[in-house]
């Protein structure tokens, strides 16, 4: 009976180490085995770096932005104007719309006046409001209050370490002169003084600093209503001229301020300068969408920006308005065109 139990005892010790080196040989070759696997995994994979730029996401942007200039002060906006910046096929295009142009919401069934859209809405509603008529998406938006175009203007256009000369003498080499300010000329005298304007600029202004540019966008009427013949030639109380003329200047600071053809540097410049500014702005747009639209001015000339002014028909209801009649004016040739052909060719998004 002893020798029995000796005999199951030292099985037993027997079988117990046999399955406990089995299982140190099994465990050492799995742990191997999965080491080998985790660097296999991690040559494979990539690392996703959330602080590292999306170079794809900067060569490609096809936006509409909704920008208006103006105060919140119940008064209407200056300027409403959507502009499509298109990286894509490297493109710019502005639609102004006029102060009296009629806007309606179906949700809420309120009828107005676009000048006074953002003042009841506020621009991220304002912007749904575009969308929604002309069945084209707007995503993005900037309220830009009446100093800060100013301001915007004076970051691109002015050095104020020098003197604004209305007549700069020629480069001495012969090359072209690059004048301090905005290079463009007045035909007539502006005088506008009421209330928070105070308009008064000069037929021999030749140069445009940013105060000057803020009071031309502002100029649409006569103080006292009366035009002359040769006043009639660029004013007539409407807003259509007014619309007309800011888009004449603005073409001009484009063209001779931002325009940077094979310059990349700017970009980065565009983008610095605005978003310092924006921040004085209700906007939705980021310093990465800033560098987007810098590195489009550093690509396109001239002949690629077009300007557009939305076409209406005059009503009178319990206001004056106008109202769509799906026309849209190319303010380069004083062409009318058919509107929905305009929308599509330069305000599509993808």
């Amino acid at each position: 009976m002893d020798n029995l139990r000796r005999f199951i005892l030292v099985f037993t010790a027997v079988i117990f180490l046999t399955l406990a080196i089995c299982g140190f040989v099994l465990a050492k070759n799995y742990n191997e085995t999965a080491k080998t696997e985790e660097v296999n995994l991690g040559i494979n994979t990539n690392i996703f770096d959330p602080n590292k730029p999306n170079e794809t996401d900067l060569s490609v942007f096809n936006e509409n932005i909704l920008l208006v200039i103006g105060d919140k002060d119940g008064k209407a906006s200056e300027l409403t104007v959507l502009v499509n910046v298109n990286t894509e096929t490297n493109e710019l295009s502005f639609l102004y719309f006029p102060r009296e142009f009629k806007y309606a919401t179906i949700a809420d069934r309120d009828v107005g006046i676009m000048g006074m859209l953002c003042n009841k809405k506020g621009i991220s509603k304002a912007a749904d409001v575009i969308a929604s008529q002309y069945e084209i998406t707007v995503d993005n938006y900037i309220y830009m209050p009446s100093s800060v175009f100013a301001e915007f203007i004076d970051a691109f256009a002015v050095d104020p370490n020098l003197p604004i000369d209305p007549n700069p003498t020629p480069a001495p080499d012969g090359g072209q002169v690059i004048k301090n300010g905005v290079e463009y000329s007045l035909y007539v005298d502006l005088k506008y003084v009421s209330g928070k304007y105070n308009i008064d600029l000069s037929r021999d202004t030749k140069v445009f600093t940013g105060s000057e540019a803020l009071q031309l966008i502002q100029f649409y009427r006569t103080q006292n209503n009366e035009y002359s013949t040769e006043m009639l030639k660029y004013y007539d109380g409407t807003d259509s001229k007014r619309i007309s003329a800011a888009q004449s200047f603005l073409h001009a600071f484009i063209t001779q301020k931002l325009l940077k053809t094979g310059n990349a540097a700017f970009a980065d410049e565009f983008a610095s300068k605005t978003f310092a500014l924006l921040a004085k702005c209700e906007s939705n747009l980021t310093e990465q969408n800033l560098k987007q639209i810098g590195t489009l001015f550093t690509k396109i000339n001239s002949d690629a920006i077009r300007y557009f002014k939305i076409n209406g028909s005059d009503i009178y209801l319990d206001q004056h308005y106008i109202v769509y009649n799906e026309t849209i004016n190319d303010l380069a040739s004083n062409s009318m065109l058919d509107g929905a052909t305009v929308l599509k060719e330069n305000f599509f998004t993808n």
